[in-house]
């Protein structure tokens, strides 16, 4: 795979990719770090890669304008990561540990 920068803007414009966790199931949980939709700030989001023989499977895991420090499989299929969106009543951005469980990843 071969990958052209053309300017210095698809460059900044370009996903990094980083924090990768590999699951006991085979999964690759990997950090995906892009510009946001106003282009003023980068915004991280968790993503699965998984692979059926030959086929490569990606899918996004979290959504959200706060995004992901970091993330770590769990036991059966469970998800762990720190964002620092807000929770229930409290609306002050500081980072928690959130549960993403398997049943939240299909479909």
């Amino acid at each position: 795979m071969t990958f052209r920068v053309d300017t210095p803007e698809h460059l900044v414009a370009s996903p990094r990719l980083s924090g990768f966790n590999t699951h006991e199931s085979g999964t690759v949980v990997a950090l995906r770090k892009e510009l946001s939709t106003d282009g003023k700030k980068y915004v991280t989001q968790a993503w699965s890669v998984e692979t059926d023989q030959d086929e490569i499977q990606t899918r996004q895991l979290t959504h959200d304008q706060h995004g992901v420090s970091e993330v770590c499989p769990g036991v059966g299929g469970a998800l762990f990561f720190t964002s620092a969106r807000p929770a229930n009543q409290d609306d002050k951005d500081r980072t928690r540990l959130w549960l993403l469980p398997r049943t939240a990843r299909r479909g």
